[in-house]
């Protein structure tokens, strides 16, 4: 499945052209981050001429990678995620183990999360959220459009919640 959220729901229902291009976007992770961060991963990257300011997070020891960027023909601001790639990632996919979410306003027996996606999402989010942080600052009007596949999918809610508690919005 390919996660895709908005932060501002109500400016981009959803379409399918929308969807197709969360898809795209989750694709470009796949991607060797070198080739994200220059922007030639492909027909992918291809697929959004206008992708600017370009960066990436991956970890090998949790080998999971994501990246975000401005896409200028779109006024957006896109943070993706790769989704599971080998027998580890699949493995702590399957660890059915759920911790109280740290953060937000719920008492810790009323929000839990996978433990396995929270941790993989933990290892990306240091680059990540200030990358995006620095990309609102820059582009206060722009969405903030978060997509992912499989693994990603799961941790691109989790960015979801860190974009809705965290960061600005106009």
């Amino acid at each position: 499945t390919t996660g895709v959220s908005s932060v501002a729901g109500s400016r981009y229902p959803y379409n399918a052209s929308r969807a197709l291009n969360g898809l795209y976007m989750a694709k470009v992770a796949y991607c060797n981050h070198e080739a994200i961060e220059s922007w030639t991963c492909g027909a992918q990257c291809r697929y959004f001429p206008g992708m600017t300011n370009v960066t990436t997070a991956w970890h090998n020891r949790e080998d999971t990678q994501s990246w975000v960027g401005y896409n200028a023909d779109h006024d957006e601001i896109v943070m993706s995620f790769r989704g599971s790639s080998n027998i580890d990632n699949w493995i702590e996919d399957f660890t059915f183990e759920f911790i109280p979410y740290p953060d937000g306003n719920c008492s810790a027996s009323d929000c839990k999360v996978h433990k396995g996606f929270y941790e993989s999402y933990q290892v990306l989010r240091g680059v990540m959220l200030p990358a995006l942080m620095s990309l609102v600052r820059e582009h206060p009007s722009a969405l903030v459009f978060i997509s992912g596949h499989s693994q990603g999918a799961a941790q691109s809610q989790l960015a979801f919640l860190d974009v809705a508690l965290h960061v600005p919005t106009t």
